[in-house]
């Protein structure tokens, strides 16, 4: 970015905190930056937040970081803590009129130069206007899936996935420029909106550095230091049913420990595997730190991923990662170097890469490999900024090939 160039910008995103925070911390040395976290609180149990505080009365709370955030992300961010403002509100049909005014007389985009929206939440309908908008807008995307997208069918019990769908639709329609994390995404995206090839652009998920600032503490479930770690939350798509069918049909994976920790969405069933620990929970950031430091590998074995922010934790605790070859992870991992890749959905795949990780040879080679890890550097949020910035400065400048500056929205 330019030397005297300094934009004012509105960070703006709902319980992202693994990526906002590092994100708004550099970027406060780049730009004049405020973010604005906006925290539905079906999310209170999520451990970013301490909201020990929270008042079941009140339909909306305004604080300052040291009032919700723990001591730890408080320490990671510095003196730029002071331009962070958190909200809890909850959605109700008496209190979304009430909370979406409030947040429209809060944030008004129209201070800002440009207003960077993090991930999708209906909550971003507050910030749509009927008329001309003097700033840019920039819509950094988790997942491109057309059907999310595009398509929206209405049904009453699906009311929140339709205007979801509805408001996404119109932000990546309006918006001055759109960022995935991933390759694939973005080709996912441009295949059903080639109209939009021009604006678009990658800048990957960075390491996880908040998590340093938090101090491993033992809870409880850790069999030693020799397992195979699992993190995250146990969802369809992660592919940890499979996971479990494996170890049950190997004979050779029933001598490795396994755990696999976050909450069960599934309904997992391990009877009869004593080497499977479920810890069926969110898990503070000092549990993660705990289990992964313990752990001889993670693993992720996805059936389906626009990217994932396990490899970021692994890589600050240098630990290998097995892997599924789906799309995104391998623009992440690399087989051989700083991870071992096996063919999603084969069992026999899926062993021979868990065994391979207990090869001293093996392993080692891949500890060296990702001590010297160049994504160190390039996946590092100080870097990532950066980039942000940069568009932040073209899109300022009218640089972008499609121009959408008056759009109404």
């Amino acid at each position: 970015m330019s030397e005297k160039f300094r934009p004012h910008i509105a960070l703006i995103a709902t319980s992202c905190f693994d990526t906002l925070l590092p994100l708004y911390k550099h970027l406060y040395n780049e730009c004049n930056v405020d973010l604005y976290c906006f925290v539905c609180d079906r999310f209170m149990a999520h451990p970013s937040f301490d909201l020990t505080g929270y008042q079941a009365g009140k339909k909306t709370i305004e604080s300052v970081p040291a009032e919700y955030l723990p001591e730890p992300a408080i320490r990671y961010l510095n003196r730029t803590a002071r331009n962070v403002r958190t909200f809890v509100f909850r959605i109700t049909l008496t209190s979304y009129a009430t909370i979406t005014y409030r947040i429209r007389e809060i944030v008004n985009p129209d201070n800002y130069d440009v207003v960077h929206l993090i991930g999708s939440s209906v909550i971003y309908e507050s910030f749509l206007r009927p008329l001309k908008r003097k700033y840019r807008l920039i819509v950094t995307i988790h997942e491109a899936d057309p059907y999310r997208i595009k398509t929206s069918v209405f049904h009453p019990k699906e009311l929140i996935k339709w205007a979801h769908n509805k408001i996404l639709y119109s932000l990546i329609n309006r918006a001055d420029y759109i960022t995935f994390f991933s390759l694939n995404e973005k080709q996912k995206f441009i295949h059903d909106f080639p109209e939009s090839r021009g604006r678009c652009g990658i800048i990957k998920f960075g390491l996880q550095e908040t998590f340093m600032h938090y101090d491993p503490v033992a809870c409880g479930n850790s069999p030693g230091h020799d397992f195979i770690l699992y993190t995250g939350m146990i969802r369809q798509y992660k592919g940890v049913e499979f996971l479990i069918e494996s170890i049950r049909k190997s004979e050779k994976l029933s001598k490795i420990i396994f755990i696999i920790a976050g909450r069960d969405d599934v309904g997992l069933d391990i009877i009869e595997l004593p080497n499977v620990t479920i810890i069926n929970k969110f898990l503070s950031e000092n549990e993660i730190n705990f289990l992964v430091s313990q752990s001889r590998a993670l693993i992720l074995p996805y059936t389906g991923a626009s990217q994932s922010g396990i490899p970021g934790i692994a890589f600050m605790h240098f630990k290998p990662v097995i892997f599924s070859d789906v799309r995104g992870l391998d623009e992440y991992l690399c087989d051989g170097y700083n991870g071992i890749s096996f063919m999603s959905g084969n069992s026999k795949s899926l062993e021979n890469a868990i065994l391979k990780i207990y090869d001293p040879e093996v392993y080692n080679s891949l500890l060296n490999n990702i001590k010297m890890n160049p994504y160190t550097e390039d996946l590092s949020w100080k870097t990532l900024a950066g980039r942000y910035a940069e568009v932040y400065e073209k899109i300022l400048k009218n640089e972008t090939k499609n121009k959408h500056y008056n759009t109404m929205l």
